[in-house]
């Protein structure tokens, strides 16, 4: 197990940030601010290919922390559950960190894996911003740090659209295959 803890000055906050990647359990890190790397996968995006696995979101925030500076961090994941679930347990964990002024950064795949509820997202961002916590959507080109975009609104409605169509199918799947009706024709 590694045992790394460096500290960094951020131009956000006057705290100190904590770059920590499996760190012991005798490190103190009361005071200091750390990066999260959030990963979510709901059971339907799994159905969507290898692109989606947790593993393939690790692998790509991790890269991007390397790439730019975010070493070592945090993992925090969501492995099942709905962006419609607010009560997802590595949610709740991220939540309680943020509110207890302890993240400095978080790093997501893109904008959906926060969640699927614009409305819920748009908050959650705004929490980041009075906290001064730095928001990174990799795949989506996102950085809080760089101000937001006219689109961003518009990506969270995307994907909490997305929710509804494939709900909206697998209710119309699983009502085809278990009458075995459509249009009045009997297989």
């Amino acid at each position: 197990m590694l045992n790394i803890l460096t500290i960094q000055d951020t131009k956000s906050t006057q705290t100190p940030v904590a770059n920590v990647r499996d760190c012991g359990k005798d490190t103190d890190m009361s005071n200091l601010k750390i990066h999260i790397l959030y990963e979510r996968l709901s059971v339907e995006d799994e159905k969507n290919g290898e692109s989606n696995s947790i593993t393939a979101q690790r692998n790509l925030l991790e890269q991007y922390a390397e790439r730019n500076g975010f070493i070592p961090f945090i993992h925090i994941s969501d492995d099942g559950y709905s962006g419609t679930n607010w009560n997802r347990p590595g949610w709740q964990e991220l939540i309680a960190k943020v509110e207890a002024d302890e993240v400095a950064t978080i790093l997501v795949k893109d904008s959906s894996r926060l969640g699927r509820d614009h409305l819920r997202v748009g908050l959650f961002r705004e929490m980041l911003r009075e906290r001064e916590v730095r928001l990174i959507a990799v795949n989506d080109g996102l950085d809080s740090a760089n101000g937001e975009d006219d689109f961003t609104p518009f990506r969270d409605i995307m994907a909490e659209w997305y929710e509804c169509v494939q709900v909206g199918a697998t209710i119309f799947l699983k009502y085809f295959f278990q009458t075995k009706t459509i249009f009045g024709a009997r297989g």
